[in-house]
């Protein structure tokens, strides 16, 4: 079975390969340098309702003062984030959708995150250019 591992703290989002994925494999793999994950969530891609796919997060990511984070489709989560497909029963199978698919729709901002700075999760842009970035700072 593949899965694809988004990794915020490594900037990357990678296929990985597996036998099975059980519970303790989603613990290790979502767990970072400054946090353990003994909790999850799994959230689904709203904006395509084709896609059956999951992604497992840490459900709390937001609990320590500062994490790494991703965005997917303009929403904002803290950790790192598995991504698996599921079948009729529910069981855990290769995702449906592409890896360049997600690669196209998540964003990894550099470096590790102030939580306490979100009461809302942030947006994270994509911008085309410096000039862009420079152009929104200076609005």
């Amino acid at each position: 079975m593949n899965a694809y591992i988004i990794q915020p703290d490594c900037m990357s989002i990678a296929q990985l390969t597996t036998d099975e994925m059980d519970l303790n494999k989603l613990y290790k793999l979502l767990s970072t340098d400054v946090k353990e994950v003994r909790t999850i969530d799994a959230v689904g891609d709203y904006s395509n309702p084709d896609n059956t796919d999951l992604i497992y997060i840490d459900d709390e990511g937001l609990l320590i003062d500062e994490n790494y984070a991703f965005s997917f489709n303009d929403n904002a989560y803290f950790g790192r984030g598995i991504v698996l497909g599921n079948d009729a029963e529910g069981k855990s199978t290769s995702p449906m959708m592409p890896i360049e698919y997600y690669m196209k729709s998540i964003r990894l901002p550099k470096g590790v995150l102030k939580t306490e700075d979100f009461l809302k999760p942030p947006v994270i842009l994509p911008f085309d250019s410096l000039e862009d970035v420079v152009d929104l700072i200076n609005e």
